[in-house]
């Protein structure tokens, strides 16, 4: 009992450790088409989802196997989500039955990365240790 109490510890500051890297991405490969590097294993992912209503949840992902690494993967992975595909680009219509435009608000889902708005498909951001995926369903930004 005591050595699997040890090897938890062992491994929580592993984790910990790889969490504080600047570039937690040492297990990567190259990405299809040029597309960068894709890391082969993300660990502790957050992903929340703010209906701005006063409804918050949020999910934690321990790991996401390559090639499932993406802002849109780690949404799939907690909610259920309706989407559309335009080319290769991915565009979120709805989070759990709460979609776009839902009787012309104006308000439409839209994704934030370690507090930074998100700036390509969410199936082309690449997710990083413990980065933390926000899903707000707000006004457009453009």
């Amino acid at each position: 009992m005591l050595t699997v109490a040890i090897l938890v510890t062992i491994l929580g500051a592993f984790i910990s450790h790889w969490c504080l890297m600047e570039n937690g991405k040492s297990l990567a490969i190259s990405g299809e088409s040029g597309e960068g590097i894709w890391p082969k294993l993300v660990l502790n992912v957050t992903v929340v989802i703010d209906y701005e209503n006063g409804t918050v949840e949020r999910h934690i992902i321990e790991r996401l196997f390559y090639p499932h690494v993406t802002v849109f993967d780690a949404l799939i992975a907690v909610a259920n989500v309706s989407y559309r595909y335009y080319g290769d680009l991915v565009f979120v219509e709805g989070i759990n039955g709460v979609f776009n435009n839902e009787n012309n608000n104006g308000r439409y889902w839209q994704y934030w990365i370690d507090g930074e708005y998100g700036q390509v498909a969410a199936n082309k951001c690449i997710l990083n240790n413990c980065s933390v995926v926000e899903w707000r369903y707000v006004p457009s930004q453009f």
